[in-house]
């Protein structure tokens, strides 16, 4: 069983859901507000991050309107008329895998994770008629900015 689906093991087997008091709930949310205050996203993430995907023949900038906190892939260049977008959330390294699996899961569940760095890549996403006019060059985009997420370690 892989990590991720290990974190629900219990829900997957039909466990019924579990039943907590006012004073829990509340525990638990002064508990994920804290943890939410550590989580690093969009433009806040670690330069050595945006650093290493450049190196890898990535190259993201800031995006603006109506990607504003995302990233927006410059080179490899997309395809004439469609923007490539990502985002990314970085993990403090004490947090246990399943809580970073369940705040992933929030946003997005097409995500690309790296374990080692403790972050995640939301699935790049294309914007414009473009990305489907010349899907190929869309898609060798997409696979290189995967590929050097996943190759980062920091």
């Amino acid at each position: 069983m892989d990590p991720a689906t290990a974190c629900f093991a219990g829900f997957l087997a039909g466990a019924p859901p579990p039943s907590y008091t006012d004073a829990e709930i509340k525990a638990m949310f002064e508990k994920d507000r804290a943890f939410r205050q550590r989580v690093v996203r969009g433009t806040a993430v670690p330069r050595a991050l945006i650093d290493h995907l450049r190196a890898s023949g990535v190259t993201l900038v800031p995006g603006r309107g109506d990607n504003v906190d995302k990233w927006v892939v410059e080179s490899p260049q997309p395809p004439a008329g469609c923007t490539v977008v990502t985002d990314f959330l970085v993990f403090p390294a004490d947090v246990e895998y399943c809580d970073m699996i369940h705040y992933i899961m929030r946003f997005n569940l097409g995500s690309v994770r790296n374990e080692p760095a403790m972050a995640s890549m939301f699935y790049p996403y294309g914007r414009g008629e473009g990305c489907s006019r010349d899907a190929k060059t869309f898609d060798a985009v997409r696979h290189q900015l995967i590929e050097a997420f996943q190759s980062y370690s920091p």
